[in-house]
């Protein structure tokens, strides 16, 4: 009901994500994410959340939330100011959150029956090492979310990044060439793709097309259905295809 009521809703759901009651946080997280403008005040409530909150499940939310926050921004060119900001907010994440072990293989049990822990309150997903030496049956919820939501930001070109371009892009470019989990790698394979594919008409993109098949090489798998999708054409890469 509240997001149904839309931007006049917010002040509520800020109110929610400073609750000692971690639903309650999360319920604020996820209604700003879908019906908030981007403003100072949203922002700084999903960043908090996603910077400090003990649980995994309102970290995770927040991640996905920011990145609904600045597509609406993007739409309706409210708070489009911010987007730099929100940026930083999921690159920071990025540089404190860690993969685990995928609940089934730490627990020995089937991912419908495995259980919440001290250390995680959610079940991230089975986890899988693709046949790949360099991957490992790890997940993690915020990771990958945060990644999600760079992907819907790199969707609409470097412009809207402000002084962030270069650190999106070196941490993209990180993950893809070290990252243990194969989830994040065909995250941050895809975003990098948008940047440098979707708009061409920035130095900066221009740029990152020249050295994409480079960066997308060090990876011992690509995943060519979301690279085209995000306008990767195969026939213009053969040292991928092999």
């Amino acid at each position: 009901g509240l997001i149904a009521i839309g931007e006049a809703a917010s002040d509520v759901f800020v109110a929610a994500t400073k609750s000692p009651v971690k639903w309650l946080r999360k319920a604020g997280v996820y209604g700003l994410g879908d019906s908030s403008v981007l403003s100072e005040i949203s922002l700084s409530a999903v960043s908090k959340r996603l910077a400090e909150d003990p649980s995994v499940f309102v970290r995770s939310v927040a991640a996905s939330s920011l990145g609904c926050l600045a597509r609406r921004a993007i739409g309706n060119k409210k708070g489009i100011e911010y987007i730099p900001e929100v940026c930083n907010a999921l690159c920071d994440s990025l540089d404190h959150e860690v993969n685990r072990l995928s609940m089934s293989q730490s627990q020995g049990r089937s991912i419908k029956f495995v259980r919440p822990t001290d250390v995680c309150d959610v079940c991230e997903g089975d986890g899988t090492d693709l046949g790949q030496d360099r991957f490992k049956p790890v997940r993690s919820a915020v990771r990958e979310n945060v990644l999600w939501s760079l992907v819907i930001i790199c969707s609409h070109g470097t412009s809207n990044l402000g002084t962030t371009s270069d650190r999106i892009i070196e941490i993209l470019r990180e993950i893809v060439r070290t990252e243990i989990n194969p989830i994040c790698v065909g995250l941050a394979m895809d975003a990098l793709t948008r940047l440098a594919v979707l708009d061409q008409k920035t130095t900066l993109s221009k740029n990152l097309r020249k050295e994409l098949e480079t960066i997308l090489i060090q990876s011992p798998l690509q995943p060519w259905e979301s690279l085209i999708r995000a306008g990767l054409d195969p026939r213009e890469s053969p040292a991928l295809q092999k």
